[in-house]
C-alpha cells in the first residue's frame, strides 16, 4: 500500500496534506484551553504584546522596546515574542489564543520546513515519516502551544540545524558550515 501511495503523486500529495492538516489541528485548535491556564510568564508576554499593539510601548511606557522589563528587579527578557504577539493581537484581537498564536504558527512552519528538507535529504518516504513524527511529537506540540519566547526556540533550533546541514551538503561539505552546525548543536 505504501509503495502504491509513494508511486502515485496524487495519493502522496493527499497524504502529505492530511499530515499537515493533523499538524495544524494539533497546534492551533483550542489554544485558549490547552495547555490549561496561562501562566504568569505567558500573561506577561501577552500583556506586553497587547500594550505594544495599542501604543507602541511596553507596559512601562518604553517606546519600541528592545528589552522588556518584567515585574521584579532584573526581570528582563527579550522582546521578540511580545512583538510577535503584538502582530497577532492586531489581527485577532486581545485573547489568550492571540497570545499563543505566534508559537503555534512558528511550530507549524517548522513542520513545513522540515518536510522540504527531509524530502531533499532522503526520498518521499523519508519526508512523510519525518513530518508524521514531527506532527504527532508531544514535545513539539506542547512547545508550539505555549506563549513564551523560549517555546519558539526549539523551532528556530530545528530550522537553523537543518539549514546548516543543507549548506554543508550543498557547498561540497565546506568545513565552516559543519563547525557552525556543531556550535549550534553544542
Amino acid at each position: 500500500l505504501m509503495s502504491h501511495i509513494l508511486q502515485n503523486k496524487k495519493y502522496y500529495l493527499v497524504l502529505v496534506f492530511l499530515i499537515f492538516t493533523l499538524a495544524a489541528f494539533l497546534r492551533f485548535s483550542s489554544l485558549n484551553e490547552y495547555p490549561l491556564g496561562a501562566n504568569p510568564d505567558e500573561l506577561s508576554n501577552i500583556y506586553d504584546g497587547y500594550s505594544i499593539s495599542k501604543t507602541g510601548a511596553d507596559r512601562w511606557g518604553q517606546k519600541y522596546p528592545t528589552i522588556l522589563r518584567g515585574l521584579g528587579e532584573n526581570d528582563n527578557r527579550p522582546p521578540m515574542y511580545a512583538w510577535l504577539v503584538a502582530g497577532s493581537m492586531k489581527i485577532f484581537g486581545k485573547s489568550i489564543e492571540a497570545g499563543r498564536f505566534p508559537s503555534a504558527f512558528i511550530g507549524f512552519l517548522t513542520i513545513i520546513f522540515l518536510f522540504f528538507v527531509a524530502k531533499k535529504i532522503g526520498v518521499n518516504l523519508f519526508g512523510l515519516i519525518t513530518i508524521f513524527f514531527a506532527a504527532i511529537s508531544p514535545w513539539h506540540i506542547f512547545y508550539s502551544r505555549y506563549g513564551l519566547e523560549g517555546t519558539t526556540l526549539p523551532s528556530f533550533f530545528i530550522i537553523l540545524s537543518l539549514f546548516l546541514w543543507q549548506k554543508y551538503k550543498e557547498t561540497d561539505q565546506k568545513l565552516l558550515y559543519l563547525i557552525l552546525l556543531g556550535i549550534c548543536n553544542g
